[in-house]
Formats: structure tokens, sequence, C-alpha cells
């Protein structure tokens, strides 16, 4: 299994959690379970555990524009630690919300 050289976490508020579990139709158990993990930070201490201290970044993507700040973190990392050879990645001009 290849390691993941920085380990990005997004996280949601407890009431953004619920509302996208029930807009994915997450009922009953599914829906307990994902608010429990998310109380819990249970991904977040899962990657703290499996990786070195300092390496792991946790991301809020609460609104639309955490979300925009988050996906330019990660477009950065990847054109940084990989860079295209044609220069086609995408940037915040280039991206448009739909």
């Amino acid at each position: 299994m290849k390691s993941i050289p920085n380990p990005q976490i997004l996280t949601l508020s407890l009431s953004h959690t619920r509302w996208h579990t029930l807009r994915r139709g997450y009922t009953g158990r599914k829906l307990q379970e994902n608010i429990e993990c998310e109380i819990m930070h249970v991904i977040v201490e899962e990657a703290r555990e499996s990786y070195k201290e300092g390496v792991v970044r946790i991301l809020k993507s609460d609104t639309v524009e955490d979300q925009d700040r988050n996906l330019d973190v990660i477009l950065s990392l990847l054109n940084s630690e990989c860079p295209p050879s044609d220069g086609a990645r995408s940037s915040p001009e280039k991206r448009q919300r739909t």
C-alpha cells in the first residue's frame, strides 16, 4: 500500500455532518455511525496514529469558502509533489463552481 506523504483530512461540524449524511440518504445506524465518528474524531485520531507528528493536516470544510480554500491547498500539494508535464493542473482562476 502506497503511503500518502501529506494526508489532508476534511472535517465538518456536527450540524453539517448530519445534513450531508441525511442528504445522501443515510438513516438509522449509518447516520448514527457517521455522527459518532465525527464526534469522536475517529478518522483524525487514526491518521495521527498512523503518521509522524506534524504530518496530518486537518481542514475544516463547513462552508463553500472552506471547501474552495481546501481545494487550493490540495491542488498546491499535488502540483508541488508531482508537477504536470503539460501544465494542465487546475488553478483557482480556471475552476468554476457548478
